[in-house]
């Protein structure tokens, strides 16, 4: 059986930390492993905090569309947002160096891609779509 739930997120942080707090309450999220919960946790505010901080040129509110879908074996989370056009999957990982030598950022994309079982992306009607699908522990 798959259970979607479906969000829409303004571009502000504040809203982000919210959203993050009711997926939690979720039944089905409650039911998932510490380790997929952190998975889910973690490509959620990772992800949604690119599009808020680097998806818009202008300054104004727009919606990021959020869905959080769970079957058995495992789940699905896609963001959907209008801003200018990015694929994370084509992001370079971050160069290896020292703590004190490494730019700040940049490490979110590679975690989650890291940690996630499959991203994809697609441009669709002027949107940018980023499904991820997590395995279950």
């Amino acid at each position: 059986m798959y259970k979607e739930f479906l969000f829409h997120l303004p571009n502000d942080i504040g809203k982000l930390m919210q959203l993050a707090a009711e997926i939690r309450q979720l039944k089905e999220y409650g039911d998932l492993s510490p380790k997929t919960q952190y998975v889910l946790d973690l490509a959620l505010e990772e992800m949604a905090t690119n599009i808020i901080k680097y998806g818009y040129d202008e300054p104004g509110t727009r919606t990021i569309e959020i869905s959080v879908g769970f079957n058995q074996k495992d789940l699905r989370l896609v963001l959907s947002d209008d801003g200018h056009e990015f694929n994370p999957l084509e992001a370079q990982a971050p160069a290896e160096a020292g703590i004190e030598e490494r730019d700040i950022g940049g490490m979110g994309i590679y975690l989650t891609r890291n940690l996630v079982r499959s991203m994809e992306y697609e441009r669709k009607e002027n949107r940018n779509v980023l499904s991820i699908c997590i395995d279950k522990e």
